[in-house]
Order: structure tokens, then C-alpha cells, then sequence
């Protein structure tokens, strides 16, 4: 991957301006695999909600208002996370998600 998709930022939305984007990076850090969870499939950091879940959901024609209202422990960052993950843009290889080590 290389420095410049590290930089590359998505507006949030509802918001306008640089101060409100959101790196790929870091929306990426909202995804995660663990060996134990799910089968080892990427999921939303912490909780035991796959991407492919969510996806299949957007697919579906499901609203992120939908969504969320479904699924009151998701935020929005998390739902573009997921967008961004399946874009490939900044895709990480399975090796580069980092593990979520609950403290």
C-alpha cells in the first residue's frame, strides 16, 4: 500500500470540509480479524457483526439509518468502514487488520 492511499480521506457525510474527513487508515482500524471470532472473517472491531453481514445489508437496499437503528451499538464511521473495506480503496490484506485486544 502505498503513502499517498494512507493519506487518502473520505468526507464524512453531512459534513463538508477537510476538517471533517475521515482518513481510510483510520476508518480501517474500525475493521477487524480474529482467529476466534467469526469464523476468523473480517467483523466490525469489538462486536461479532461481520462485514459481510452489514454489506449484504446495503445490498439489500437497507439505509445506514436502517441500519443503525437495527443495530443500536453500530456508529456511522463503522457502516463507512465497511464501504471502504469492500472498495478495495486502502484495502488491507488479512495480515495488515490489526487484532482487537479488548483491555
Amino acid at each position: 500500500m502505498g503513502a499517498s492511499s494512507a493519506s487518502a480521506t473520505l468526507p464524512c457525510e453531512g459534513t463538508s470540509g477537510t476538517n471533517s474527513a475521515l482518513s481510510k487508515a483510520h476508518l480501517l482500524e474500525r475493521i477487524t480479524i480474529e482467529p476466534g471470532k467469526c469464523g476468523g472473517r473480517p467483523c466490525i472491531r469489538g462486536q461479532r457483526l461481520r462485514v459481510k453481514d452489514v454489506l449484504e445489508l446495503l445490498s439489500a437496499g437497507a439505509s445506514y439509518e436502517e441500519i443503525l437503528a437495527d443495530y443500536a451499538f453500530l456508529k456511522r464511521e463503522e457502516l463507512q468502514a465497511v464501504v471502504v473495506f469492500q472498495s478495495g480503496s486502502g484495502l488491507l490484506s488479512p495480515h495488515e487488520i490489526p487484532h482487537y485486544s479488548p483491555v
